[in-house]
This record gives C-alpha cells, sequence and structure tokens, in this order.
C-alpha cells in the first residue's frame, strides 16, 4: 500500500534515464532545458524529456545518499530492505480522492503518495519512493513501506496501513525526527507519542475506507457498481471514496542498485 500525506496501488509509467551508480550521468547532457536537443531546428523540435538523465542522476544520488546514513540509526533496516526489496525511485506521485455523491463520481481532493509497496510473483517485494524530498521523509517513508513487506497476508490493508502509520511516527519519535504535530500526542508520563485515534481518522479519509468496509479499488464504467478488495461488488453508496492516480503523469522510475545501500 502507498503510503499519503494528505497512496494509490497503481505505479504510474515512466522511462529510464537516470543512473544510480555513484559518479552516474549527473552532469551537462546533449540536451538542452527539459532534455530537448539544444540545436534542433525551430518547429520540428521533440517535447521536452521529463525524464533528463541531468535531473534524474543528481536526485537519485541524494536519495541513496539519504539511506545510507541510517547506517548510522538503523543498519538493520538496511539489510532487510537489500535481502527481499526491489527498490525503485519516481517523482513525486499524486493521487485523486474521488467520492460519489450519488450519481457522480467527483474529485474530492488531491494528495500525494509517498511511497507504495507491491508484491512479486518471486516472492520479493518492490518498493517505490519519491526523489527529491527531505530526507527525514524519505527515510520515514523507506521505513514505511519496508515494514509493509513484512506484514501478513491476513491483514486488512486498513490495519496495515494503520499500523504502518503508528510504527513510523514512533520509529521517528525515537529518533528525535519531527514528525506531523497531527500524528502525535503525550501519554500520562508527558511522553510523546502517535496519537493513533488521529491516524486512524487520517488514514479513513485519505486512502478512501468508508467507515472501516472494505477499501474499494474499482469501479464499474457507469460508476453505479464499486469493485471491493475482498473480491465483492455492490452498487455505490453516496459518501463512498476511492483513490485515482492522478492522470497525466509520467513518473521517471528508475531502480536502486540494492548494493548501493550497503553499509561501511
Amino acid at each position: 500500500m502507498p503510503f499519503l500525506s494528505g497512496c494509490s496501488t497503481q505505479s504510474g509509467s515512466g522511462n529510464s534515464g537516470g543512473s544510480n551508480a555513484p559518479g552516474g550521468n549527473s552532469g551537462p547532457s546533449a540536451s538542452g532545458q527539459g532534455g530537448t536537443p539544444a540545436n534542433c531546428p525551430i518547429g520540428n523540435c521533440p517535447p521536452a524529456n521529463p525524464c533528463d538523465p541531468a535531473r534524474i542522476g543528481p536526485q537519485d544520488q541524494a536519495l541513496i545518499t539519504c539511506l545510507l546514513r541510517l547506517c548510522a540509526t538503523d543498519p538493520d533496516l538496511l539489510r532487510r530492505a537489500r535481502s527481499r526489496v526491489r527498490l525503485r525511485s519516481r517523482d513525486p506521485k499524486h493521487v485523486d480522492i474521488l467520492e460519489y455523491d450519488g450519481s457522480n463520481w467527483n474529485v474530492a481532493r488531491q494528495v500525494t503518495s509517498r511511497g507504495t509497496a507491491r508484491s512479486n510473483p518471486d516472492g520479493s517485494r518492490s518498493v517505490w519512493i519519491n526523489r527529491g524530498e527531505d530526507c527525514a521523509q524519505t527515510q520515514g517513508t523507506f521505513f514505511h513501506e519496508e515494514l509493509h513487506t513484512r506484514q501478513p497476508a491476513t491483514m486488512s490493508s486498513r490495519d496495515k496501513e494503520i499500523e504502518a502509520h503508528v510504527e513510523t511516527e514512533r520509529w521517528q519519535i525515537a529518533r528525535g525526527v519531527p514528525g506531523s504535530p497531527s500524528r502525535r500526542t503525550t501519554d500520562a508520563q508527558g511522553r510523546e507519542v502517535p496519537d493513533v485515534a488521529a491516524i486512524t481518522r487520517q488514514i479513513d479519509r485519505s486512502y478512501g475506507y468508508s467507515q472501516g468496509a472494505p477499501r474499494i479499488i474499482g469501479r464499474s464504467a457507469n460508476g453505479q457498481t464499486v469493485t471491493l478488495e475482498d473480491g465483492t461488488t455492490r452498487a455505490a453508496q453516496s459518501g463512498d471514496r476511492m483513490q485515482r492516480q492522478t492522470p497525466g503523469q509520467n513518473l521517471c522510475e528508475e531502480p536502486i542498485d540494492p548494493a548501493l545501500l550497503t553499509c561501511p
């Protein structure tokens, strides 16, 4: 499941153009701004390349450098991820939250998916993390998505998200990482702890859960029938919510070599 701020279950498409390797192609390229060739004939220029290696390379290297800082605070997290996670970087992914008003599905709001985890046929797990974010956020997303890879299949997606968000907040508190004040409270001893009730409310609102019912993962062409995550279908009801990847995104996905995430 994706890690939302405000996570779709479907990743966007995108070309690979950059390099994850240290010293990869992060310098000037034979392209102009946005990847358009500098000397193309007027009126016959190809569209700008959103996945310009001159942009992707440095941003991915910064992501790797950020994750390697975990060697000092949680090396076991990197070790676990190297053994079973296929990590990919991407541009920030935006997700529409659709709401049914009894007749039509409308965009209620847009949120950002910080990361996504998905199972692969060979038993491994793929994890996507946004490039270009604050390092503390990147590390929190990495922890969150790696935790998803270890949750049992018997858990509902809602319970998985609640656990992952609560434990991510707890992990950040233990390391003195500032988080979202709306997701934290204090216990009887005055210690900062995750606010489970507030996190649960935010998850229900951002992920499209309807009062704890199974999550809606699809809808019919006419929008009058919805498919739930347990495989059942029912008539759409006023107030139903679901996610949809915001149209028109090219996320410029790139694989991250797991060998680059090895602590000294």
